[in-house]
C-alpha cells in the first residue's frame, strides 16, 4: 500500500483488512477507493483495488446464483443408464483434489451442473457416468439414490486427516445398508445341513470367532459355513451375512500430497472396512489403464455384437458380469431374442478367421464379438 495516503484512507484500509465477510470487505474496499487521491503516484494502487472489487463482486454473484440453484434443485439426479455405462460416484472432502480429478478427465469442475445431470466420460466405448458427492451432503436422499445405482464408488483423499470423515460416512452408509466391500475381503457364506456355524480359513483381523458364533446362533443364523479370507474384516463379515444390502465396490484415489501416507491409509481401510484398491491421482492420466482397473474391480467384461450377414460389429460394447454366458447377453439385448435363441457365432480376439459356433451356455470373455442367430 502507498504510505503517503491521507490518514482517513489509512484508517479505512485497516477496516478492509479486518473485514470478516466478503460483503463487508467489498463495502470497505469501495469506501477505501473513494478516499484514494487520483494522481500518478496512486494509479497502480487504484487499479489493484478496482481489481479486488471486481473479483469480490463476481464471487458474491456466483454464490448468490449457487444458493438460487440449490433452492431450485431437483429431487433426484438424472442418470441415463445404458448397456455400456458404469455409474461412478466420487466422494470427496477437498474440492481442490476433486478439481484435479476432473482435469485428468479433461473436464472443468462445475459442481452445480452435477445437481441436475452428471457428466459422462467415454473411454474405449464405455460410458463412465461420474457424480461428485461432497461428504457433508451424503445424507441427502438424492445422493443415496445415486449410490443405489452405483457400480463403483471412488473416495478422493487428499490427506490422511480426512480418513476420520470418510469412516463416519461409511458407518452412516452401513446404517442404510450400503457396504463398501471389495473381493479380497469378502467372506463366502454357504448353507449347511448341520445346524451350527462353521468357520473355515483365517483372517488377520478377526479373532473373536467364538463370540461371533454365539451371536449368529442367537439370531438363528445357524446352518452355515463361513469361509474367511486373509483380509476379511468384521465389517466385511457382517456384510456377507446380511441380506437386502447394496454392496459397493470401491476405489481410493490419493492426491499426490497424501501419497506419502498411502500405506497407512491402505492399512487403516484394510483393517476397519475392507482391503482397498488404491491408485495415485496421476494414474488417471492413463485413461485406458484406469478403465481396465474399473472393469476388473466391478468384475465386468465388454462384449461386442454383430448382426448376422453384416461385416462390421458394433463399436459400442455391452457390459456383462464376469462368467456371463451367451444367453445372458441375449436376455440383455431383448427378451424375445433369448426366447427364440438358436445358436451363436463367437469371434474371439476380433479375428474374423477364428469363428466358433456355440450354444446358449457358452461362457463369454472380455472382447468377444457375438453374432446371435434366432429362430
Amino acid at each position: 500500500m502507498v504510505t503517503n495516503l491521507p490518514p482517513q484512507a489509512q484508517a479505512q484500509y485497516k477496516k478492509v483488512v479486518g473485514s470478516k465477510t466478503k460483503k463487508e470487505r467489498l463495502e470497505n474496499l469501495k469506501i477505501f477507493l473513494s478516499m484514494i487521491p487520483e494522481h500518478k503516484g496512486t494509479e497502480k494502487l487504484r487499479a489493484q483495488v478496482k481489481k479486488q472489487i471486481s473479483k469480490l463482486e463476481r464471487e458474491l454473484e456466483e454464490e448468490k446464483e449457487r444458493k438460487k440453484r440449490i433452492g431450485q434443485r431437483k429431487t433426484s439426479i438424472e442418470i441415463e443408464k445404458s448397456s455400456n455405462g458404469l455409474v461412478l460416484p466420487l466422494l470427496y472432502v477437498n474440492q481442490e483434489a476433486l478439481s484435479k480429478v476432473m482435469l485428468y478427465f479433461n473436464k472443468r469442475l462445475d459442481l452445480w451442473a452435477f445437481i441436475s445431470k452428471p457428466i459422462t466420460l467415454e473411454v474405449e466405448g464405455v460410458r463412465l457416468i461420474v457424480v461428485p458427492i461432497p461428504l457433508q451432503l451424503i445424507r441427502d436422499s438424492i445422493y443415496l439414490e445415486v449410490l443405489a445405482q452405483a457400480d463403483l464408488v471412488s473416495l478422493v483423499i487428499s490427506s490422511q486427516d480426512e480418513i476420520k470423515d470418510f469412516f463416519k460416512v461409511i458407518f452412516f452408509l452401513r446404517s442404510r445398508n450400503f457396504y463398501l466391500l471389495n473381493k479380497d475381503s469378502e467372506a463366502v457364506v454357504v448353507k449347511s445341513s448341520v445346524k451350527e456355524v462353521i468357520f473355515e480359513g483365517k483372517s488377520r483381523f478377526i479373532e473373536n470367532i467364538k463370540e461371533i458364533k454365539k451371536e449368529l446362533l442367537e439370531t438363528k443364523a445357524g446352518g452355515v459355513i463361513i469361509k474367511l479370507q486373509e483380509f476379511t474384516t468384521s465389517y466385511a463379515l457382517e456384510a456377507s451375512i446380511k441380506s437386502n444390502l447394496k454392496r459397493l465396490s470401491y476405489l481410493i484415489i490419493i492426491d499426490s500430497k497424501a501419497y506419502a501416507s498411502c500405506d497407512a491409509i491402505r492399512n487403516e481401510f484394510a483393517e476397519k472396512i475392507s482391503y482397498p484398491i488404491v491408485i495415485k491421482l496421476e494414474e488417471l492420466n492413463e485413461k485406458n489403464a484406469f478403465l481396465e482397473k474399473v472393469l476388473s474391480i466391478c468384475e465386468k467384461i465388454r462384449v461386442f455384437t454383430k448382426e448376422p450377414r453384416e461385416k462390421e460389429y458394433s463399436n459400442d460394447p455391452i457390459l456383462l458380469s464376469k462368467g456371463s454366458s451367451v444367453i445372458d447377453l441375449a436376455r440383455k439385448i431383448h427378451k424375445e431374442l433369448a426366447e427364440n435363441f438358436k445358436y451363436a457365432v463367437i469371434i474371439r480376439g476380433k479375428d474374423q478367421r477364428k469363428m466358433i459356433k456355440v450354444g446358449k451356455d457358452f461362457k463369454l470373455d472380455d472382447g468377444d464379438i457375438v453374432e446371435i442367430h434366432s429362430r
